[in-house]
């Protein structure tokens, strides 16, 4: 089951399933290679992650769309006062 969620790139619940398996079969090392070589996956893709999400919020696009925000909060207030 842990290789169906692993191919899904669900590796939270391929990381679940394979630790139930060791647990099951504490002997099987092939299973506790898996389980190291599948931390080490999901470490690598939440530094991958980590990185995106660095050069977003110190990007230019994060800049473009606090300001639109702002504008849009600004015309809000502005519409609320014409109203009433």
């Amino acid at each position: 089951m842990f290789q169906a969620y692993k191919q899904l790139n669900d590796l939270d619940r391929a990381k679940e399933n394979l630790n139930l398996a060791i647990k099951y079969s504490p002997e099987d090392r092939s299973m506790r290679a898996e389980y190291k070589q599948l931390c080490d996956l999901k470490g690598a893709k939440e530094k991958e992650w980590q990185s995106k999400m660095a050069g977003f919020f110190n990007g230019p696009k994060l800049q473009r769309i606090e300001e639109n925000d702002k504008q849009e909060t600004l015309l809000r207030e502005k519409l609320k006062r014409q109203t009433f």
